[in-house]
């Protein structure tokens, strides 16, 4: 499980929080990490969901590419490890 789909599924469960200091760490969290999201000009956390909801997990880090060749060498599918993990 990559970082991202971490936090895809954390902001699919948490949605829109109702207290008012999780929403503020959520917007400062969302306007932290808003070029790894990919946001545009609003940088807070109803736009981070929508940009986690709607977005693909993009390319394979490399890091992630180089545990996937190492999974096959060692006779493990790095597919199916995923899948048991998610």
């Amino acid at each position: 499980m990559t970082e991202w789909m971490i936090v895809r599924r954390l902001a699919r469960r948490i949605g829109a929080p109702r207290d008012t200091r999780l929403t503020a760490a959520l917007n400062e969290w969302a306007e932290a990490h808003a070029d790894w999201l990919g946001l545009g000009q609003t940088k807070d956390w109803p736009s981070a969901v929508a940009a986690l909801a709607g977005a693909e997990t993009g390319a394979v880090p490399h890091v992630l590419a180089v545990a996937d060749v190492l999974a096959e060498s060692l006779g493990a599918s790095a597919a199916a490890m995923t899948r048991a993990w998610s």
